[in-house]
């Protein structure tokens, strides 16, 4: 039998009752830092969305940085395991949020 391995990180499903304009999921943390802002489907239904557990710098943390330095930050970095907020927005406006917990990789320390 052959089967598809899962895609590694968060699936994430929201509901829109109708089609909008922009729909954005943010990821904070704790302190209600963003980690990463996702763009999203804006279609009317049932969507999907899949977060892959890193962290982005935000247009606005990279400020006047040189291209080269814009490209290394921007790279995405894995986030610590913990608590996040996913927050749903629709046209600018929070619709929803929801905390989920990242645990840590067992397959990150070595087996002795």
């Amino acid at each position: 039998a052959k089967a598809t391995n899962p895609l590694p990180g968060a699936t994430i499903y929201y509901y829109l009752k109708s089609q909008a304009n922009k729909v954005v999921l943010s990821v904070k943390d704790v302190t209600g830092a963003v980690v990463q802002e996702i763009n999203a489907k804006a279609a009317k239904g049932i969507q999907k969305i899949q977060w892959d557990l890193t962290r982005r710098a935000l247009p606005a943390e990279l400020g006047d940085a040189d291209p080269m330095e814009r490209m290394r930050r921007f790279r995405p970095t894995p986030i610590e395991p913990g608590v996040y907020v996913i927050v749903l927005s629709v046209n600018g406006k929070e619709a929803d949020s929801k905390k989920i917990v990242v645990k840590p990789d067992p397959l990150d320390h070595p087996i002795i």
